[in-house]
C-alpha cells in the first residue's frame, strides 16, 4: 500500500533519563483549535545527516554489526547474541535506495541516532525511478543488474552495517519484465506480473535468478556476498501479491472476463485446479458425492412476489415522506409472467429516492447469510430506481442494495446482499421510487438464499473441464466446491513460497529468516506461511484514494480522521489481527498513517504500545523516503508517506524507538485460537471482504485489549469450540493495564515505570492520568512520550526527555474546504502546531532544570523549577516561543550540584539546589575551556551581596564553597557569568 503496490483501503471501509524524582510538571504547548491550516507555526528541521551524540536524546548501540550480531529465530522471537532482538525500521523505497556514496554515510549515522536498526530495500526493481533509481537499466534485460546502482546499494548496506543498522532484502516487489527477458507477451502483464509470478514457471525461473544475482555478488565494500552478511536480517520472497486476495477480486480471469491475468496464465490455473482435484476425489463419481451438499431449493422469503393472487398481499406496502405521493395497485394488463404485476402510479415526486417506497416487510434474517434479490421491474418511460435490503426498525441498518435503470421493457434484475447482523421479522426489501414522477411497474419479487449448484452441466473431471468459480459467485455453488478453490490456491501458493524458500536455503545458502508475502488477507494466507521463518504483515490508517490515477497529489481524497477515535477497524487491529502463529516472530514491514492526515503523530505511541504489547518482533515504517539524492535535505513533506521529513513523526522517534527495542512495555501473554482445515477452507461462507480486507472469524477489535494468536490451523475442534474474548466498547484496557484506548473521547495512553505516552484530543481529557504524568489541560490534538534516560524509572531518573508533537504542514498548504484533500502542497518550510498543554508529572527529585533542546537534541537554553509542594513541579512551556519539540528534565539534588553539558559558546553551566544552609553554599559548575569564573550573589532588589572569582587554569567539572557571611534570610539570586539560579535563605 503505497507507491507502485496499488494497495487501497476504501473509504469508510466498514494503520533520555530524571534523577530521583519528578512529581508536578507543568507543560504549556500554544494552540490552534481545529483549523486545518494553521497559522504561527515553528520550524523544528531535524537535519538528515546529523549524528551528534547529546546527553538529552536516547543512546542506542551504534557499533559495527559484526558475525558475533547474525539475526536467527528462535521459538516467537528473532534472536541476536542469544538475546531477543527487536527491529525498529523504515523502508528505504526506489531512488533512495541508492543514494550517493558522499550522502549515504550521513543517512546512516542520523537513523542510528534516531533509534532505527532497520532498513527494508523495497521497490529496487521498479520501472520508474529513472536508471539512477532501479537495479535495472532502462531499455535493457531486466536480466541484467545496473552496475552504478548495485554499487551504490552495497555501498549504504556497508555504511548501514557500520552503524549498527541492519538489512531487509525484498526479492520480487515491482519488477517489470519485458521483451528482452525472453516473456512471451511481457507488455500485457498487469501490476507488475502478480499472481504470474507464483505460478509460471519461466518468471519463477527469473526470480531465482535474480535472487542469486543479489544475493551472492560479492559487496566490494564489506568484503562479503549478502547471504553472507550478519548484517542480512530477513529475506521476503514476493511483495503484496496473493492468489487468494486476487480470487477475492475476481482477478483470476482473463482481462476479457474481468480479471487481469494473460490467456496462458489463465490456462495453467485451470489446468492446475483439474489436477488438484483429480488428485485429491479420483472420479467424477466422487466429485459429484463431494459437491452435492448444499444443492436444494431454498425458502422463498417473499410472500406473493407474483402478484397473482385476489389482492396484493397486507406485506406489501407504500409509504410515503416529505410530500410525495404515490398509491400502489395489481395491474392485470400487463406482467412479466402470468397475468398480473404491481404498479406504482407517482403523482408527486420530491427528487429524493426514500421519499417514495413500495417495501415488502415481516421476514427473517442472517447475519453473514448471503440472500439473492430478484425482480422485474418496467417503468412509463426511462428512470432510476434504487433497491435496497434493511431493518424495518429502528436504527434501520442498511444491508446493502443497488441502482437500476428501466426502460418501458421487462428486465429481470438482481443482486445479492449479505446482512450484517441477524435480526427477526424485521426484514424490509424496498423499491426506492421518489426521484422520478415516472410510473413503475414490478413483478416476480423473489428473495432467497441462492440454489446452491455442484456440478454446471457439461463438467467431467476425466475431461479436465470443471471451471474456477468467480469469489463474487460463491454463493451459487455448493460450499464444498468453492472450499475445494480455496485450499487450491492457499496450497498452490505455499507450494511457490516454499520452492523459493528451499532455493534460497539449499542453492544459494541464505541463513538469515525468509518469509514468504505480506499484506494477508486473513487466516487463509497466514496458514501459507507455516513452514515460513517468520509472519509479515502490512497495515495503514486513512492509506489516500484516488479518483483518477493512482497516487495522484493532485487528485486524492483522505477521511482526515483520528486513529484514536476508531472503536472497530483502524490500522492497528488489522496489523494485530491474531491470524499469525504464536511460535514465530512478526513483523509489520509497512506501516503509516498517510500524510496530510492531521492526527499523523499518533502513530509513534500507538505502534510502540501496541507492537510491544503483541510481540511484534519488528515494524519497518513506510517510507522512510522514496527520492532521489536533493530531497534528503529538503524541508518539505513532498508526499503521502515519506516521514524523513515529517519531524512531527521523526521527533517522536528516539523515545518510542527506545522504548520499543528495550522492552520497556510488557508483552502480553497470548490468548490462542485453535483453527481446523475447515474453519479456513469454508471461510468464504463469512468472507465478504476484497482484496484488501483482513478476515478473521472474531471481532478484531478484541486485539486492543487481548493478544489473540494461532495456535494451530489443523485443529480437530476449530474455533466454534472454543470461548473467545468478549471485545470491550469505548474504553479498551490492555490485559498488562499498561495501554488504555479510549475511543470516546479518542485517548491512547501507555505507562509503564520508564516510559509514558499520551496521544488523542488533549481538549476532551483533562486530568487524565498515566502513571507519573498528568495530562492537566490541552489545547489540540496531540502526541507526548517522556522517556526515562538512565536505569531508572520515570520517578526516580535524573535524566528524563519529553517530545511534544502535534501536527505539521509545509508553508502556505492549503485545504479544501471538507478538509479531505490539500489544493496547495506549499512550500518550504514545514511549520508545527505549537500546542499548549499543561502536564503533571510525579517526582522525588528536590528540583529539577528544564532544557529546551535544539534539532541535534543539545540545549538551547534551560531554567531550574523549584516544587511548590513536596513532590509536586509546575512548568510553563510554550512551544509558540520554545520553537522545539524536545525537553529534557534534569533532577538538581539538595546540598549539592549537578554539572550540564557545557554549551558550545563558551559559557559556564550553573546549577545550585535552591534552599542551601545558612553558613555556606556548593556552586557547581562546568568550563570548556580555562577561564576566569566570576560568581555573584544578588538580593531581590538586584543589589550585588557577594562577589568571587578566580581564574581556572584547566577546563572540566569544578566547585566553589562560597561563604554566605551576613545574609539575611530571603531570597536571591546567584549568578554564575551569564548563568543564574534563584536560592532561598531560612
Amino acid at each position: 500500500m503505497k507507491g507502485g503496490c496499488r494497495s487501497v483501503f476504501l473509504r469508510n471501509n466498514s494503520t533520555y533519563h530524571m534523577k530521583k524524582y519528578l512529581g508536578l510538571l507543568l507543560i504549556c504547548v500554544s494552540s490552534y483549535t481545529y483549523a486545518q491550516s494553521f497559522s504561527s507555526g515553528y520550524n523544528f528541521n531535524i537535519p538528515f545527516d546529523d549524528a551528534s551524540m547529546s546527553p538529552f536524546l536516547p543512546k542506542f548501540k551504534t557499533s559495527p554489526i559484526t558475525v558475533n550480531d547474525k539475526v536467527s529465530v528462535s521459538g516467537k522471537h528473532f534472536i541476536v547474541n542469544n538475546q531477543s532482538y527487536r527491529f525498529w525500521g523504515v523502508n528505504m523505497v526506489a531512488a533512495s535506495a541508492f543514494p550517493a556514496k558522499t550522502v549515504a554515510p550521513k543517512i546512516a549515522a542520523h537513523a542510528a541516532k534516531m533509534g532505527i536498526n532497520l532498513v527494508r530495500f523495497h521497490h529496487l526493481d521498479n520501472p520508474w525511478a529513472g536508471n539512477d533509481g532501479s537495479i535495472f537499466v532502462n531499455g535493457q534485460p531486466t536480466r541484467q543488474l545496473n552496475a552504478t546502482t548495485l554499487d551504490r546499494m552495497e555501498f549504504l548496506i556497508n555504511e548501514l552495517k557500520k552503524n549498527g543498522i541492519y538489512t531487509n532484502m525484498n526479492l520480487n516487489v515491482s519488477r517489470t519484465f519485458n521483451n528482452l527477458d525472453g516473456v512471451l507477451h511481457a507488455d500485457s502483464l498487469t501490476d507488475f506480473g502478480k499472481v504470474a509470478t507464483i505460478i509460471d514457471p519461466q518468471l519463477i525461473t527469473l526470480q531465482k535468478e535474480y535472487a542469486s544475482q543479489i544475493l551472492t555478488h560479492v559487496n566490494s565494500y564489506t568484503g562479503l556476498a549478502l547471504k553472507d552478511d550478519p548484517a542480512l536480517a530477513m529475506v521476503e520472497i514476493i511483495n503484496e501479491n496473493s492468489l487468494y486476495g486476487y480470487w477475492r477480486d475476481d482477478d483470476l480471469e482473463t482481462k476479457q472476463q474481468g480479471g487481469n491475468l494473460l490467456v496462458r496464465h489463465v490456462q495453467r490455473l485451470n489446468t492446475l485446479w483439474n489436477a488438484f482435484l483429480t488428485t485429491k476425489y479420483g472420479t467424477q463419481a466422487a466429485l459429484i458425492f463431494a459437491w452435492q451438499s448444499g444443492r436444494g431449493v431454498n425458502p422463498e422469503l417473499i410472500q406473493e412476489g407474483s402478484f397473482e393472487g385476489a389482492a396484493v398481499n397486507s406485506n406489501w406496502q407504500i409509504e410515503q415522506n416529505n410530500g410525495a405521493t404515490a398509491s400502489f395497485s395489481q395491474a392485470s394488463n400487463t406482467a412479466n409472467t402470468g397475468t398480473k404485476s404491481a404498479k406504482v402510479a407517482i403523482s408527486n415526486a420530491t427528487g429524493t429516492n426514500w421519499h417514495i417506497q413500495f417495501k415488502h416487510t415481516g421476514f427473517d434474517l442472517k447475519k453473514d447469510t448471503t440472500y439473492v434479490l430478484k425482480f422485474a421491474a418496467k417503468a412509463a418511460q426511462n428512470r432510476n430506481i434504487d433497491v435496497s435490503l434493511i431493518r424495518n426498525n429502528s436504527p434501520f441498518t442498511y444491508y446493502g442494495g443497488q441502482r437500476f435503470s428501466l426502460t418501458p421493457n421487462w428486465q429481470m434484475l438482481q443482486f445479492t446482499v449479505t446482512p450484517s447482523e441477524s435480526n427477526s421479522g424485521e426484514g424490509r426489501f424496498s423499491f426506492n421510487l421518489g426521484t422520478n414522477a415516472a410510473d413503475v411497474w414490478i413483478d416476480d419479487v423473489s428473495l432467497q438464499k441462492p440454489t446452491k449448484i455442484g456440478l454446471i452441466s457439461g463438467e467431467n473431471l476425466a475431461q479436465n473441464n470443471i471451471n474456477r468459480i468467480k469469489y463474487s459467485d460463491r454463493d451459487f455453488y455448493a460450499s464444498q466446491r468453492i472450499a475445494d478453490q480455496a485450499e487450491f490456491y492457499i496450497k498452490l501458493q505455499q507450494d511457490f513460497m516454499e520452492e523459493m524458500k528451499l532455493f534460497l536455503v539449499n542453492t544459494i545458502g541464505v541463513t538469515a529468516p525468509i518469509t514468504g508475502t505480506n499484506a494477508l488477507a486473513g487466516i487463509q494466507e497466514a496458514m501459507q506461511h507455516e513452514n515460513m521463518d517468520f509472519y509479515d504483515d502490512h497495515a495503514y490508517w486513512d492509506h489516500p484514494q484516488f479518483p483518477g490515477s493512482g497516487f495522484d497529489p493532485n487528485n486524492f481524497l483522505i477521511d482526515n480522521q483520528s486513529l484514536t477515535n476508531s472503536n472497530s477497524y483502524s490500522s492497528i487491529t488489522n496489523a494485530f489481527s491474531g491470524i499469525h502463529k504464536s511460535d514465530k516472530p512478526l513483523t509489520i514491514s509497512e506501516y503509516n498513517n498517510g500524510f496530510p492526515n492531521i492526527y499523523r503523530a499518533e502513530m509513534i505511541p500507538a505502534m510502540a504500545a501496541y507492537g510491544s504489547f503483541h510481540g511484534m518482533d519488528g515494524v519497518m515504517f513506510f517510507d522512510y523516503n522514496s527520492e532521489a539524492d536533493n530531497s534528503w535535505n529538503a524541508d518539505f513533506v513532498n508526499g503521502f508517506f515519506s516521514i524523513h521529513k515529517d519531524h512531527s513523526v521523526m521527533g517522536l522517534f528516539p523515545s518510542a524507538a527506545y522504548a520499543y527495542r528495550n522492552g520497556l512495555i510488557q508483552e502480553a501473554t497470548p490468548f490462542l485460537v485453535n483453527y481446523s482445515e475447515k474453519d479456513i477452507y469454508f471461510s468464504h461462507e463469512k468472507d465478504n471482504n476484497s482484496r484488501w480486507g483482513k478476515y478473521t472469524p472474531y471481532d478484531k477489535s478484541i486485539q486492543y485489549s487481548q493478544s489473540l494468536q494461532v495456535g494451530s490451523y489443523r485443529d480437530a475442534q476449530g474455533v466454534s469450540a472454543q470461548t473467545l474474548p468478549t471485545p470491550q466498547s469505548g474504553t479498551h484496557i490492555t490485559s498488562t493495564n499498561e495501554t488504555v484506548l479510549n475511543t470516546t473521547n479518542s485517548f491512547l495512553k501507555t505507562a509503564t515505570p520508564k516510559y509514558i505516552s499520551i496521544a488523542g484530543d488533549f481538549t476532551k481529557n483533562a486530568n487524565q492520568t498515566a502513571g507519573d504524568l498528568t495530562l492537566v489541560s490541552g489545547s489540540d490534538h496531540g502526541s507526548i512520550t517522556w522517556l526515562s534516560l538512565t536505569n531508572q524509572g520515570l520517578s526516580e531518573s535524573d535524566t528524563t526527555l519529553l517530545s511534544v508533537s502535534s501536527r505539521i504542514q509545509n508553508t502556505g498548504m492549503t485545504w479544501n474546504g471538507a478538509n479531505t484533500t490539500v489544493t496547495n502542497w506549499g512550500s518550504s518550510p514545514t511549520q508545527l502546531l505549537p500546542l499548549l498543554t499543561t502536564l503533571r508529572v510525579n517526582s522525588d527529585a528536590p528540583a529539577i532544570r528544564l532544557h529546551l533542546l535544539s534539532v541535534t537534541g543539545s540545549p538551547i537554553s534551560s531554567k531550574v523549577i523549584s516544587p511548590v509542594s513536596s513532590g509536586v513541579f509546575e512548568i510553563t512551556v510554550n512551544q509558540a516561543v520554545d520553537k522545539t519539540m524536545w525537553y529534557a528534565l534534569q533532577a538538581v539534588e539538595q546540598g549539592a550540584t549537578v554539572l550540564a553539558a557545557e554549551a558550545t559558546s563558551g559559557e559556564v553551566a550553573l546549577f545550585v539546589y535552591p534552599n542551601p544552609t545558612r553558613d555556606s553554599i556548593t556552586v557547581g559548575f562546568e568550563i570548556d575551556l580555562p577561564k576566569t569564573v566570576e560568581i555573584g550573589i544578588f538580593d531581590n532588589s538586584g543589589r550585588e551581596q557577594l562577589k568571587f572569582w578566580k581564574t581556572y587554569q584547566t577546563a572540566g567539572a569544578k566547585q566553589e564553597i562560597l561563604t554566605l557571611n551576613g545574609l539575611s534570610s530571603g531570597a536571591y539570586t546567584i549568578r554564575l557569568n551569564n548563568q543564574a539560579a534563584r536560592i532561598v535563605l531560612e
